[in-house]
């Protein structure tokens, strides 16, 4: 406890001398202990301020870049994943069509078509070799 009791004096005595004497310096306009030293150390601090502000906007802009290329990415797999989806049913549908076109085509081979019943008709009502001569001879 006593310890203690000492570390908390020491410091308010440490911060009490600090605030006067950059009171003082201020009104003066200058650094009165140590100028040179507490500028190239205001120096070193201003420059490392400088290095972690850089790798900061560094990371800030790659991560910007990550999450736009990711984004674009899900939405490239998306649109490939629904062109598949739409040639697999294009296929399928070319497959129906295919088979009911062959359906077709074997039905009017059995002269179910408007043509087809004409030859038929045609085959039907056809004079025979006699009947041809006999319209010949008149």
């Amino acid at each position: 406890m006593y310890s203690a009791l000492i570390f908390l004096s020491a410091s308010t005595f440490f911060l009490t001398v600090l605030t006067v004497l950059f009171k003082i310096e201020d009104s003066f306009g200058d650094r009165l202990i140590l100028g040179r030293f507490r500028k190239w150390l205001d120096g070193v601090v201003i420059k490392f301020r400088d290095k972690i502000r850089s790798m900061y906007d560094t990371s800030i802009s790659a991560y910007v870049r990550l999450t736009w290329h990711y984004i674009l990415h899900n939405f490239l797999k998306k649109i490939i994943s629904s062109t598949i989806y739409i040639q697999h049913w294009l296929e399928s549908v070319l497959q129906k069509n295919k088979a009911a076109a062959k359906k077709i085509s074997n039905h009017s081979v059995n002269n179910d078509s408007h043509l087809g019943k004409i030859a038929e008709h045609k085959a039907k009502t056809a004079l025979s070799e006699s009947e041809k001569e006999q319209r010949k001879a008149h």
